[in-house]
């Protein structure tokens, strides 16, 4: 099975390259949902309860029966993809990328203002080394899930009208959000930065000269083992590369797929079924500014899968959108759900271009969400940072509002 599964992938990725462009959401999404199979390919999977429980870390036969659901929504990736092709293969896969640098500017800076802004917030609350303390003592509000936006914006925003200070600026505070721990937003905003220098810069190969190369390297070392490397900063403030006294098959081991994958086969085990109401509800309470003080949760799937064990988990246990798509309608819940997440693709894919200003920065920051995050996520819970980027762009907005404003008066 895991031969049939790798069969698919190499075509669908094939195709997508063909029809969609290499530098594209929908490619990209392409392979982040490879990199997540990875575990149904090989047959293998790490037990979700006891690696954030009993916090040990083994090796398990996958089940059969999850290979035949990953096969499906593959399966129904690749219908999507063909779907949603345009027939002349021959168009211009990187036209020339539509940018207002005015609007990109204040936009630019406003981010800039708003992360420095957030930083004095953290930093205040628990010290200007806020980033190296534990992950369970950080301040976790919204406005701190808010702030990792402002720096993934204004990144996108500084790329796009070419501004090598600005960029470094934001690299610089993305790099703290690493610290902090939080490498899922290193892996966003790379694939945001990807398919935005090269629709710039009109292809893939561009991204492989001068520090592209390198940086594409390091970026992939942060994604994959990001873990270790932060862990072994905040306790030896840089000294070493990995955990110490962690062996290079334990690092391997938390390569996060592996645990993602357990959620099908653990859903499949304890019947765990979400009612379509139930689902609606999760995901279209992302339409709320607050979902909670509505008594809405948007967080449903991984809310109900903790409760199914018999243990209390607080973290870690994060959520898979393959199991999700499963607990809601079995296949065909599964073909729904990849089908719809090939459309939100697209969709990014086309607006992308369409766009030229902040929308366009708020656009590519989703595609990234979508390319490499919404594997490791429920539904509901993706819609959560669609909603985040949403507000995040409403207040640079704002804010970049008023420097034009000031500006102006200051003339």
């Amino acid at each position: 099975m895991g031969f049939a599964v790798a069969f698919i992938v190499i075509l669908t990725f094939i195709y997508c390259v063909r029809c969609h462009g290499l530098l594209s959401f929908t490619t990209l999404g392409c392979v982040g949902m490879a990199i997540y199979s990875i575990p149904g390919i090989i047959g293998l999977e790490m037990p979700i309860y006891v690696s954030v429980v009993a916090k040990q870390r083994f090796l398990v036969d996958a089940p059969d029966a999850s290979d035949w659901v990953l096969l499906t929504a593959w399966l129904a990736f690749m219908a999507g993809a063909m779907m949603t092709a345009r027939i002349d293969t021959k168009r211009q896969f990187y036209p020339p990328v539509a940018v207002n640098e005015r609007r990109l500017s204040h936009v630019m800076w406003a981010c800039a203002f708003l992360s420095l802004a957030t930083f004095a917030y953290s930093a205040y609350n628990l010290g200007p080394l806020y980033f190296l303390a534990d992950r369970a003592e950080q301040v976790n509000d919204a406005i701190t899930l808010t702030a990792k936006w402002f720096v993934a914006i204004g990144l996108v925003s500084s790329l796009l009208i070419s501004s090598r200070k600005m960029t470094a600026f934001f690299i610089a505070m993305l790099a703290l959000r690493f610290l902090s721990g939080d490498r899922t937003m290193v892996a966003i905003v790379t694939a945001a930065a990807v398919l935005t220098l090269g629709h710039k810069n009109g292809g893939a190969r561009t991204l492989f000269q001068g520090l592209g190369a390198p940086a594409l390297a390091a970026a992939a070392v942060i994604v994959v083992f990001g873990k270790p490397i932060y862990i072994s900063i905040k306790n030896y403030f840089g000294i070493g590369i990995l955990e110490s006294g962690t062996s290079i098959q334990d690092t391997l081991l938390t390569f996060e797929p592996l645990i993602i994958y357990s959620h099908l086969s653990h859903v499949m085990d304890t019947g765990l079924d979400i009612g379509f109401l139930q689902f609606l509800v999760s995901v279209l309470g992302n339409l709320l500014l607050v979902p909670s003080a509505f008594g809405v949760s948007t967080n449903l799937y991984n809310e109900l899968v903790q409760s199914s064990f018999t243990f209390n988990v607080t973290y870690g246990v994060a959520g898979s959108f393959l199991a999700h798509g499963w607990a809601v309608g079995g296949a065909v819940g599964v073909i729904l759900f990849y089908f719809g997440y090939v459309m939100a693709l697209v969709w990014c894919d086309r607006q992308f271009v369409k766009q030229s200003g902040l929308r366009k920065a708020m656009i590519a920051c989703a595609g990234g969400v979508l390319a490499f995050y919404a594997h490791r996520n429920g539904m509901d819970n993706l819609g959560s940072f669609m909603r985040q980027i949403a507000i995040a762009g409403l207040i640079v907005s704002f804010v970049s509002a008023l420097f034009v404003a000031f500006y102006a008066e200051a003339k």
